[in-house]
């Protein structure tokens, strides 16, 4: 489940939630704090999602706009009918969108498995796109491995990382 707050009216809240076949169960909104919630998305939605959503799930509520979400998936998903339908965002990054920023002067930042993109034009995400890792895997097992090896040798404690032999290394 993805949980997002709108920031322009905390009473609106966005739940993404995916079913055990990983894919969408249903794109729910509460217009009052989360005390009642009513399923949004049409059974098109569900169509443009991928077959693993529980590895991303994420939902993302625009910072000017509360009837504009962003749903993370295989592929960035946008809706600007407070989730009712959905159509591929714009731009072209690296599939797998693990997590989006969009702050209020509208620069982004988004990460997928080919890395970090960030966007000063709405959105328009691309793969030459400035601040993209060359290996983003690479980056994430060197900073894992030394923070195992600091809990194992500074507090005796047993620890692992689970990144490993990843399709993209």
């Amino acid at each position: 489940i993805g949980l997002a707050i709108a920031p322009t009216n905390p009473l609106v809240v966005y739940a993404n939630i995916i079913n055990p076949l990983g894919t969408l169960q249903g794109i729910y909104r509460s217009l009052d704090g989360g005390n009642t919630w009513v399923k949004r998305n049409n059974n098109a939605a569900e169509d443009w999602y991928g077959t693993f959503g529980y590895y991303f799930a994420g939902i993302v509520v625009d910072p000017l706009d509360a009837d504009t979400t962003y749903s993370l998936d295989v592929r960035l998903l946008r809706s600007t009918n407070g989730g009712r339908t959905l159509g591929q965002a714009q731009g072209t990054a690296h599939l797998d969108w693990h997590d989006l920023i969009i702050d209020p002067t509208r620069r982004w930042l988004g990460a997928t498995d080919g890395g970090l993109y960030i966007s000063h034009d709405d959105g328009a995400l691309h793969e030459g796109s400035p601040f993209r890792p060359r290996s983003p895997y690479a980056i994430g097992k060197l900073a894992s491995y030394w923070q195992v090896v600091n809990y194992r040798e500074g507090y005796g404690m047993f620890a692992s990382n689970g990144i490993l032999f990843n399709h993209e290394s």
